[in-house]
């Protein structure tokens, strides 16, 4: 069984990167001046060693006292390339040069040239120079002039002692430094990650702070927020969605259970002899028959509904508006020959220069004929209903911007202001009781919303100037098919 290790801060993490960063960039820089002033030392030495060289005599004898306590040393080599002795001060003469070959040849080769060689001790290094002796009893001999790398060596390490003292102080302050610089940066963030954690939480009316724009921080604040808002607002409409879910099916089942009551109950009082005048058998038939057919509309009314939250939309096709509003009013006055029924129209002639439908202008729009019929009916319908006689009805008709406005308007009491808002939801009745008085199941105004919807339209209730209710909608005008042909 394997256990993880606690996750380190970010701000910790950013801190030591800066830090290991800054700890790299300054062991470079210290390498790089330790290893220039290390050649700039050695090149010192080589110019001496040159310098002295080029002054030098060959000495009558090798032991002659030419040099005085200084760190040079002098040797001096047969031509076959053995050294016959050196010449250093006494502090000296246990650490020399480990030289003991140089030919003429070499020296020749190496003239001017500086090399390091070892000392003799194995404790330090030497800058050598040879020249040849072309003067004196020994011609031909070979001299060697070094001096030793023990100070050069010494200045080096001491300053590799203190680049790493520096780089160490250094990344120290560059820790602490940029941990405070790296926690404030990251100040904005860590008020989003509490932010997350509130929304993680269930709070959904929490947003991210506002950060300065352009930042990265910033365009991921309102990213957020946007996010935030359409979250929000999709777990509201499913809230929505769900409330009327739930009472589109506690209104679905009380509608239904009426009419099945009144059924069962007229069946149970036949089927116990309840029923034994001729004419009351007569009365339950006929009963059962209108609750059954009330039922009947009521589920087809609520398989209309159910096809168009499935989003099913019919085909829009060139259907003639003024046919349609014609057939609608003369059903209505059929209905109720006692209603005032008229229709405003937007060209000549209108229905009052020409009562006849027949003689009316032809007026096309995009639209589904079955769905338009229903449209009206249902409007008009509700006209009748709600609006007390003998106030009248108005079809209004107006054209604007390859638009067709159909509205349907009363003058009867009107909408509440406090209800206006829910007259298209499913079983909805202003009196907010389940009562029959007026009829009608409460389904119409939805069915007609979800109808003027799927044609592309959106239906809308305004005040009719005067009092009363106007139902509004639009459709897409077109050409008469005779014109478009």
């Amino acid at each position: 069984m394997t256990t993880r290790m606690p996750g380190r801060p970010l701000a910790v993490k950013l801190a030591a990167l800066v830090a290991g960063l800054s700890v790299l960039g300054l062991a470079l820089a210290g390498t790089a001046i330790t290893v220039a002033l290390r050649i700039k030392l050695v090149d010192e030495v080589d110019r001496q060693l040159t310098q002295s060289l080029s002054t030098l005599s060959a000495p009558a004898r090798i032991d002659a006292p030419i040099f005085g306590p200084s760190d040079y040393v002098l040797m001096i080599f047969a031509p076959d390339g053995s050294r016959l002795g050196a010449l250093a001060s006494e502090a000296r003469q246990n650490h020399l040069p480990a030289l003991e070959h140089l030919d003429a040849a070499e020296a020749m080769q190496r003239r001017g040239e500086p090399f390091t060689v070892e000392d003799n001790s194995g404790d330090g290094k030497w800058r050598v120079v040879a020249a040849m002796v072309a003067v004196g009893p020994r011609g031909g001999e070979s001299l060697a002039l070094a001096l030793p790398l023990t100070s050069v060596d010494a200045t080096t390490r001491q300053m590799a002692m203190l680049v790493v003292w520096i780089t160490l102080a250094a990344a120290c302050v560059a820790t602490a430094i940029g941990y405070v610089l790296v926690k404030r940066s990251l100040q904005p963030l860590i008020q989003v990650e509490q932010a997350a954690a509130r929304i993680a939480a269930g709070d959904l009316t929490t947003r991210m702070p506002a950060a300065q724009e352009g930042t990265e921080i910033g365009r991921l604040t309102e990213s957020l927020n946007a996010m935030l808002s359409q979250i929000e607002e999709a777990f509201a409409a499913q809230r929505q969605s769900e409330a009327k879910v739930r009472a589109f099916a506690s209104d679905a089942s009380h509608e239904l259970r009426n009419p099945l009551a009144a059924i069962r109950g007229y069946a149970e009082l036949y089927r116990l002899g309840g029923l034994g005048d001729p004419e009351e058998q007569a009365n339950a038939i006929r009963r059962i028959e209108q609750e059954a057919t009330r039922m009947g509309l009521l589920v087809e009314d609520l398989l209309t509904l159910t096809r168009l939250d499935e989003g099913q939309r019919p085909e829009l096709a060139p259907v003639n508006l003024s046919a349609l509003v014609a057939d609608a009013v003369a059903d209505t006055r059929a209905m109720a020959p006692d209603r005032d029924v008229t229709v405003v129209w937007p060209a000549e002639p209108s229905p009052e220069s020409a009562p006849d439908p027949a003689e009316w202008p032809e007026l096309w729009v995009a639209g589904d004929d079955p769905a338009i019929r229903r449209v009206l009916a249902n409007l008009l319908a509700n006209a009748v209903r709600y609006a007390p006689q003998p106030t009248p009805i108005e079809v209004v008709l107006t054209t604007a911007d390859n638009q067709v406005r159909i509205a349907v308007q009363d003058h009867g009491p009107g909408i509440p202001a406090d209800q206006a808002s829910r007259i298209f939801d499913r079983f909805h009745r202003l009196d907010g009781s389940r009562s029959r008085d007026l009829g009608g199941s409460g389904l119409g105004l939805a069915i007609v919303d979800g109808l003027v919807t799927s044609m592309g339209g959106h239906i809308k209730l305004t005040e009719t100037p005067g009092g009363g209710a106007t139902f509004s909608f639009e459709l897409r005008s077109i050409p008469t098919p005779e014109a478009a042909g």
